[in-house]
């Protein structure tokens, strides 16, 4: 069964096209409907994903800053520890 739009095809046919002419115009323009229809779902999944990743990224960066963090934090406590040797021995 196909699917028209009903509006188009009383427009053509009030303009004086043949309801055949109507009818394929009709359907045609009722199966791009179709396909939009598939396209904004397909870029609402993509939207969808897209947020998914960005939170994936936020937890990363935030991780790699943490270990940063704690690497840097642990030289500065060796440099400390290396000192305190450092006057002990000498």
């Amino acid at each position: 069964m196909t699917v028209m739009n009903s509006e188009l095809y009383s427009a053509l046919i009030e303009a004086g096209a043949s309801k055949e002419a109507a009818s394929k115009a009709a359907e045609s323009v009722a199966a791009y409907d179709a396909k939009f229809a598939e396209v904004r779902q397909d870029i609402a999944e993509v939207k969808g994903d897209l947020r998914l990743v960005k939170w994936m990224a936020g937890i990363s960066l935030g991780g790699i800053v943490a270990v940063v963090g704690i690497l840097i934090n642990l030289s500065l406590q060796i440099g400390r520890l290396t000192e305190a040797v450092a006057r002990i021995t000498t």
